[in-house]
């Protein structure tokens, strides 16, 4: 490989960088746009216990859940099994909770040097059981609660050869409707009660073709729902394109690229390592992602350029299978761009089309489709 003629960067003390790289920490807020009427459905149930309608998007970077209050919580896909080996002192908040799936044990939370999601059984494993239990424990659902969940699969998973893949949305379904994971304080987690899946991108589609009428129920956009709509979603491990019209997928012209947010990190490892010889931990990582620097050696690197580069690298990986499955998108009325990636380059994905936007709150984007259609679903 022909060596890199940059300059090596140097050690410093004074580097000062900000971005949106928060995804190692709990993220909750209330989306307003719910907030339409005075008597909301299922505030009682939240509020007393019940049968609720909930989106699960378990994505292999974070989870993102969106309640039917509005309440979106996103939570890092950090676990590992095994038992927790920090030993805390004084009155420290606890960050790492524990669980146990049989007889196996688990930790969850602030676990830096985590268990690798990115992985084909991912979506069927213990593994997710677990980030999803304490997912829906950060959401404080306990007991008292019974969930309807939707939950999503990268396109290319949930379809084979132009059909359902039943086999593999069938075990996804049961994985998590198991209610296997036990808490190890004896929290009292929430009950699964039925579980749907729909594919990433198409939840997007349909959180952006519904909207909330007075009473809390979902409607339909007739005007949303007749346009030809093409949702490249920029999640965790993989890319979503797919183009939609009147809920009709258009596969041929739809894709799953294996590239995201943990490309970048793949990418800007490799990069440090190549650059400084530095072989960087998770801890290390995050303190790169979101503040531009590292400490190695107990000194200061600026790593700026490289995160610039990795991030470059990765966008214009994306930017080319959507030409290619896209073209120049004269034919598609709007290209929706949606997933926990995109808050993190935006800049990186201007002027790719004549006719896009970004979502709002772009990470939720399948989440939010998520609990509409898990919701619709248990109002009919």
């Amino acid at each position: 490989m022909q060596k890199r003629t940059k300059p090596p960067l140097k050690p410093s003390r004074l580097f000062q960088f900000r971005n949106t790289y928060d995804n190692n920490q709990v993220l909750k807020f209330t989306d307003n746009k719910y907030k339409v009427g005075e008597f909301m459905k299922y505030l009682d149930e939240l509020e007393n216990g019940g049968v609720l309608p909930v989106g699960v998007d378990d994505g292999y970077d974070e989870v993102k859940i969106v309640l039917p209050d509005g309440t979106c919580i996103r939570v890092p896909s950090h676990a590992k099994s095994g038992h927790d080996s920090v030993i805390s002192f004084g009155d420290e908040e606890k960050t790492v909770f524990e669980y146990e799936v049989g007889n196996k044990a688990f930790m969850a939370g602030n676990v830096l040097e985590h268990d690798s999601t990115a992985s084909d059984e991912y979506p069927i494993s213990d593994l997710n059981k677990v980030i999803v239990a304490h997912a829906l424990r950060v959401a404080e659902l306990t007991g008292k609660h019974e969930l309807a969940i939707c939950s999503g699969l990268p396109l290319k998973k949930y379809y084979k050869m132009r059909n359902l893949n039943a086999e593999v949305i069938s075990a996804k379904k049961k994985n998590l409707l198991a209610n296997a994971v036990k808490s190890a304080d004896n929290y009292s987690l929430p009950m699964i009660k039925s579980h749907e899946v729909l594919a990433e991108g198409l939840a997007a589609w349909f959180d952006f073709i519904t909207f909330r009428k007075e009473d809390g129920s979902i409607g339909r956009d007739k005007e949303k729902y007749n346009l030809r709509v093409a949702v490249i979603d920029i999640g965790g491990r993989t890319t979503d394109i797919a183009v939609i019209q009147k809920g009709q997928l258009e596969y041929a012209r739809s894709s799953t690229i294996e590239v995201g947010m943990l490309s970048v990190k793949e990418q800007l490892k490799d990069l440090i390592k190549e650059e400084l010889d530095i072989e960087i931990n998770n801890e290390q990582m995050f303190q790169a992602l979101s503040e531009g620097k590292i400490k190695a050696w107990g000194e200061w690197y600026d790593i700026k350029p490289l995160l610039e580069e990795s991030e470059q690298i990765i966008a214009d990986r994306i930017q080319s299978e959507s030409k290619r499955k896209l073209k120049n998108a004269s034919d598609i009325d709007l290209v929706l761009f949606v997933g926990g990636t995109v808050n993190k380059i935006p800049h990186l994905i201007e002027g790719w089309f004549r006719h896009q936007k970004i979502a709002d709150n772009p990470g939720f984007a399948n989440a939010r489709g998520m609990q509409k259609y898990a919701q619709m679903l248990l109002d009919s």
